[in-house]
């Protein structure tokens, strides 16, 4: 049986990454509804009791001396007095019939306003969970890329900012697009729809969700083994196939009854100084093992630590190959003061964990991160 695979060169041409943009949408607040126009009645009698009283006026003057004809010339002014009351019943008719068609058209064109922004924020999200989901690819989409030795292999480099950031599985994820929230004290009805769009457009449903283990430094896994070493493979199948042996390196701190569990890590050019799989050089077993490793993580951090005092600058861009040690039942390992140091502040230096702990109470004080599995499952 072969015991070393050899290093054939890999091409790793420039990564093409779809740059998102998003502009912040304004979801705008229904107009009040007017108040109706009142019908002001005097107003209406006035004119028509001006005109009765004057025809009064005229039946009574003239009728005196003219045989009781002078109720004739009250007639225009009755008939007058009655063309007004009308002509002002349908001039009020007319307008409160004009108030509710522009009524009519306000909330139309709002209602048209909201399909619109809903339309874009449809767009949006799709774009979102495209862009998610090639970025941060299942496992089983990761193991295509493996076996048929894709271009996109080992395509994440030190300077980008998904390097180092895991897929944990999917769930709701907020989204990138600033949403402008509606004016809550609008108590039109059409506020309610408004609040809906709101609220169901600022995650995106059923994305990857990820955690950045470069921001945090130090995680742990807690909870019964048999939830957190399918999770925990799932990271490591993550970091062999997006991230060179160049950039990355993987040290894993365990025991001799982990060993079948972790076995399958020697064929990763990660875990060898030579980046060649099938002849590991930072995995560790044993006591004596970890012993080792651990003091070559610590003369590591004096190098490194010595390199920056020399440059008497703090960078922020990690010297490559940054370190991503894995701890699962590991031998006196937590005894070391190096060990605490590494969880603290790693980071800072490029050395990050991952912790495997059955309990929450066997989680170091200086781990910065917990991600814990309920017996379901359920993290």
């Amino acid at each position: 049986m072969v015991d070393k695979i050899q290093n054939n060169p890999f091409n790793r041409p420039p990564r093409i990454q779809d740059k998102f943009k998003p502009e912040e949408i304004d979801i705008p607040v229904p107009s009040l509804k007017p108040e109706e126009t009142a019908r002001n009645v005097l107003l209406m009698l006035l004119p028509m009791g001006s005109f009765l009283v004057m025809g009064l006026f005229y039946a009574l003057t003239f009728s005196v001396g003219s045989a009781g004809r002078g109720w004739l010339y009250a007639i225009p002014m009755l008939g007058m007095a009655l063309f007004t009351f009308v002509a002002s019943f349908m001039t009020y008719g007319e307008q409160k019939h004009e108030q509710k068609q522009r009524w009519i058209k306000q909330q139309r064109d709002y209602h048209r306003l909201l399909d619109k922004k809903e339309s874009r924020l449809i767009a949006g999200q799709s774009l979102q969970h495209s862009l998610l989901t090639h970025r941060f690819p299942s496992p089983s989409r990761l193991m295509l890329r493996v076996k048929n030795l894709q271009v996109d292999l080992w395509e994440r480099r030190v300077e980008d900012a998904d390097f180092l950031t895991f897929r944990l599985g999917e769930g709701n994820v907020p989204s990138a697009i600033p949403i402008k929230r509606p004016d809550p004290d609008n108590s039109s009805a059409d506020i309610r729809r408004a609040y809906r769009i709101y609220a169901k457009y600022r995650t995106i449903p059923n994305a990857p969700v990820t955690i950045d283990l470069r921001e945090l430094g130090s995680i742990a896994l807690v909870g019964n083994r048999d939830n957190i070493l399918p999770m925990s493979r799932a990271m490591l199948v993550q970091l062999a196939t997006l991230n060179s042996p160049d950039d990355v390196s993987l040290y894993v701190f365990s025991s001799q009854s982990q060993y079948r569990t972790w076995k399958w890590l020697r064929w990763l050019p990660h875990t060898s100084e030579e980046n060649v799989g099938g002849h590991p050089t930072f995995l560790a077993f044993t006591r004596r093992t970890n012993k080792q490793l651990i003091t070559e993580i610590s003369k590591n951090l004096d190098a490194m630590r010595q390199s920056r005092k020399e440059q008497e600058v703090v960078s922020s861009q990690l010297s490559a190959p940054a370190i991503v040690a894995l701890f699962d039942d590991e031998i006196d390992v937590r005894d070391e003061q190096v060990f605490h140091e590494i969880l603290k502040n790693g980071h800072a230096l490029g050395i990050f964990s991952i912790l495997i702990c059955e309990r929450l109470e066997d989680v170091p004080s200086n781990c910065r991160a917990i991600i814990e599995f309920s017996k379901q499952g359920v993290f």
